[in-house]
C-alpha cells in the first residue's frame, strides 16, 4: 500500500502538492513528511473522516456573439466552481489516481482509450503531455488528410450539474470491476454526491468574519474542525438533496465524469469505427463522410439520452469540408443541428478555428490573452507604485508574453497556420502596455 502512496506522490504536480487558496483549513504540502503523513492516515481511516463542506465560486463567462446582421451581442454564462478543503482535496487526488488507473485500463480494453482525450495524461513526445493544442491539430490534420468530410461538433448541456448519481455509482463499479463500491469508497463517492457547500459570494467576507473566531475556539475547546465548522456555520452551509449533480473542481470530478460516459465512448466508437471520434469532457466533435452525418447524430442524441443528458441542436453544428481540383481542402457549408444555415466557414474546436487551409486562434482564446497579461501588467504597476518589490512578481513581470499562442503557431505549421500574425499583435500590445506601465500615474 506503501507505494501506491509513493507513486501518486511522484505523479502529482507542485500545485497539487500544495494548494494555498483559502478555506476552512490551512494549506498542506505533501512534499513535507509529515503533512503527507496526516494526509496517509485520514486515507487509511476514511469511515472516521468527516468532509467539510466545498466552497462555492460563481464564474462568469462573458461571450461575444455575432448574430446574422453582424452586431455582436455580449453574454455572460455562469460557471459553478467548487473547491475543497485542502485535506478533502488531497483525499479525492488519491482516489482519483487509483480510479483513473483502472479506468485507463477499462478504455483500453473497450476501444475508447484514443477518443477521450479531457482529464487525462496523454504523453505527445515523451518528455510532455498532449493539450488542447496538440489535440485540435489532430483532428485538423485528419480532415485535410480525408478532404470530403463533415465535421459534427456538438456539445452536451450542464454535463457536471446531471449526472445521475445511481447511474454514476453503476458505471464506476463497471470500471472498478466490482458489484458494490467498499465502505471507504462509498464514502468518497457519496461526499461527492450529497455534496455540502458553502457560497462564497460578497456576503461571505462579513460572513466568515464572524465565524472564524467562533471556530477556532471550538476547535480549541477540543471540537474537530468540521464540527466546529457545522455548528457554528449550520445556516451557510448548503446540502445537494437532489439525485443528480456533483461539484465540478473536485480532483477526482474530471475522472468520474468520464467514467459516466465510459459506456457511451465505446458505443459511439463500435457504431461509427471509420469515423474519427473525440469527446473533449463535454464537447464532441466527430468526423465523417457527408452520406452519414445525419445518422452520427441521430446516435449521439438517442445514446446521450440513456444517460440522462441532452444535446442542444442549436448548439450542435455540421460543418462540411471538399477537396478541390487543386488538391485543398475548404470549408464550404455549415449548419446548426436543426439544418439551419451558419454564417461561418470554419469548424470551432478547442479555442481554435479551422476553414480546411489555415488555423487561427479563436477571439474567445485571444480575449483570455490579453485579459491575463493586462491584469498581470497592472498588478506589476500597483505594486511599484505602492513601494513594494516583490522579487518573484518582477521576475514574472518579464515572462509576461505569448508562450501559448507561441506554441499553438509552431504546432499549426504543418497544417497552415495564420496565429503568427495574430502573435505580432498580442506582443505589441504586451510591450505597449509594459512601456505605459513605467509612466508615472
Amino acid at each position: 500500500m506503501d507505494d501506491v502512496y509513493t507513486q501518486w506522490r511522484a505523479s502529482l504536480r507542485p500545485k497539487q502538492k500544495k494548494r494555498t487558496y483559502q478555506h476552512f483549513d490551512k494549506s498542506l504540502d505533501l512534499d513535507n513528511d509529515q503533512d503527507f503523513a496526516l494526509v496517509k492516515r485520514a486515507i487509511e481511516n476514511i469511515p472516521a473522516h468527516q468532509f467539510l463542506p466545498f466552497l462555492k465560486f460563481i464564474m462568469k463567462d462573458v461571450r461575444y456573439r455575432k448574430n446574422e446582421t453582424g452586431i455582436a451581442h455580449r453574454s455572460i454564462k455562469p460557471r459553478p466552481i467548487m473547491y475543497a478543503s485542502h485535506l478533502d482535496a488531497h483525499i479525492y487526488g488519491f482516489y482519483s489516481y487509483v480510479w483513473g488507473r483502472a479506468y485507463e485500463e477499462f478504455i483500453a480494453a473497450n476501444g475508447s482509450a484514443e477518443s477521450v482525450i479531457a482529464y487525462r495524461k496523454i504523453a505527445d513526445d515523451g518528455t510532455r503531455n498532449k493539450g488542447n493544442i496538440q489535440f485540435a491539430r489532430e483532428v485538423f490534420q485528419y480532415i485535410q488528410q480525408h478532404g470530403d468530410c463533415v465535421a459534427i461538433v456538438a456539445d452536451i448541456s450542464k454535463f457536471f450539474d446531471t449526472l445521475k448519481h445511481k447511474t454514476l455509482k453503476e458505471r464506476l463499479c463497471a470500471v472498478l470491476g466490482v458489484g458494490e463500491l467498499k465502505t471507504n469508497e462509498y464514502k468518497v463517492f457519496r461526499s461527492l454526491s450529497a455534496f455540502r457547500f458553502v457560497l462564497k459570494d460578497k456576503a461571505w467576507n462579513s460572513a466568515y468574519a464572524r465565524l472564524a473566531p467562533r471556530i477556532v475556539r471550538d476547535v480549541r475547546k477540543g471540537k474537530s474542525l468540521p464540527q466546529a465548522v457545522y455548528e457554528s456555520g449550520k445556516k451557510l452551509v448548503k446540502t445537494n438533496k437532489t439525485e443528480i449533480g456533483i461539484p465540478q473542481g473536485s480532483p477526482v470530478s474530471g475522472l468520474l465524469a468520464n467514467v459516466y460516459l465510459s459506456a457511451f465512448d465505446s458505443a459511439i466508437r463500435s457504431a461509427f469505427p471509420n469515423a474519427l471520434y473525440r469527446r473533449y469532457s463535454d464537447d464532441i466533435v466527430l468526423v465523417c463522410p457527408a452520406d452519414v452525418a445525419d445518422t452520427v447524430l441521430s446516435t449521439l442524441k438517442s445514446e446521450i439520452e440513456k444517460y440522462a443528458l441532452d444535446i442542444n441542436a442549436k448548439k450542435a453544428f455540421f460543418v462540411k469540408f471538399e477537396r478541390q481540383a487543386d488538391g485543398s481542402v475548404v470549408c464550404t457549408d455549415v449548419k446548426d443541428g436543426d439544418k439551419n444555415p451558419v454564417g461561418r466557414r470554419y469548424v470551432d474546436y478547442l479555442g481554435f478555428k479551422f476553414d480546411g487551409q489555415a488555423v487561427l486562434l479563436r477571439d474567445k482564446t485571444l480575449q483570455r490573452s490579453y485579459k491575463k497579461a493586462d491584469k498581470k501588467i497592472r498588478k506589476y504597476q500597483l505594486r511599484q507604485t505602492g513601494g513594494y518589490r516583490h522579487k518573484s512578481h518582477k521576475a514574472g513581470r518579464k515572462q509576461i508574453g505569448s508562450s501559448y499562442i507561441s506554441n499553438a503557431a509552431i504546432a499549426m505549421q504543418t497544417i497552415g497556420s495564420r496565429i503568427t500574425s495574430q502573435k505580432k499583435k498580442f506582443e505589441k500590445f504586451i510591450r505597449k502596455s509594459k512601456k505605459n506601465s513605467k509612466r508615472p500615474s
